[in-house]
């Protein structure tokens, strides 16, 4: 359930960000390497976890990362 609600933060940042108009390729860079190193922090330390919640909360840091980077290219 928690993964949903991040997720949602997500979707409501892709439907407001249309009505603010163009954003300057600064944002876009932001997104792109904030996203990039959410998704690389939560591979790495996904991998080192032995406890599954753990291991599902790093995971839903990674895809929220891929989430920001596609975003970021978007922009």
């Amino acid at each position: 359930m928690s993964g949903v609600m991040v997720k949602t933060g997500l979707y409501g940042l892709l439907r407001i960000l249309p009505g603010l108009g163009q954003p300057s390729a600064g944002w876009g860079w932001l997104l792109v390497w904030t996203g990039l190193g959410s998704a690389l922090l939560g591979i790495l330390l996904a991998l080192a976890q032995r406890d599954l919640k753990r291991l599902l909360a790093y995971s839903t840091v990674e895809n929220v990362g891929i989430a920001c980077l596609g975003m970021g290219l978007g922009v």
